[in-house]
Parts: structure tokens; sequence; C-alpha cells
């Protein structure tokens, strides 16, 4: 087969979930807490970083956690904050929003390798 066949019968997705086990709130539980992630699109991924470039990895923690969802009005009010992304830090460690955030965008495709150089001998 060649490029242009499975390209014209190949269709991306972005639908890739992984699940993850929190080590901290797991501990505080007593049992795992697990968390569902998700790949971004292209295009949300862009919109991450032209609206909130200084907070893309907060907004990709909203984007890309499916389950629980952030975007939970009860947990407003239980961190008494007013906005999504207030939540975000008020419920994970500076390093922990880094840290999924990093795991949502690899899966999303970037920091794979993805493509191989071919040697000629």
């Amino acid at each position: 087969m060649n490029i242009v066949d499975f390209l014209q019968n190949h269709t991306a997705s972005t639908k890739q979930t992984a699940a993850f086990r929190h080590a901290r709130f797991s501990e505080q539980a007593g049992e795992d807490v697990i968390f569902q992630i998700r790949a971004l699109s292209f295009d949300e991924l862009e919109e991450i970083k032209r609206c909130h470039e200084e907070d893309s990895e907060v907004y990709s923690l909203l984007e890309g956690v499916v389950e629980p969802s952030l975007k939970n009005q009860e947990l407003l009010r239980k961190y008494k904050v007013s906005g999504y992304d207030e939540l975000v830090k008020a419920i994970f460690l500076p390093g922990e929003i880094t840290r999924i955030s990093s795991q949502i965008v690899a899966l999303s495709g970037f920091r794979k390798d993805t493509i191989e150089e071919i040697k000629k001998n």
C-alpha cells in the first residue's frame, strides 16, 4: 500500500484516553484514586495556547481531564473559588498540574518519536 492509499483510508483520532492513579490522593484516600484523561486536538491545543498562554497547563487539565470533571459547580463551592482555573490550582499542587498536563500533551502526540530517518547503506 502506498502512502496516499493509506491516508485516504485512515482517519486521525484524538479520542485516545488513558487512566492514571493519582499518588497523593490515593495515599490520602487509602485506595486508588483514578483520573481519566483524553488527547486534545490540534485546534483545542492552539486555542488554549492563544487564549491562556500563561496558564496553558491549567487549561489543558480543564479540557483533558475527563473523569472527574473539573468543571463542577459543587467543587467550585466546596473550594470557595469563582473560576474553574482557580479550582484546578486549589485541587492540585503546581507540580501535579505540570505532570498531568504533560501526560495529556503526550497522549495528544507530542513528545513522542513519530518519524524515523531511513538511512541508506
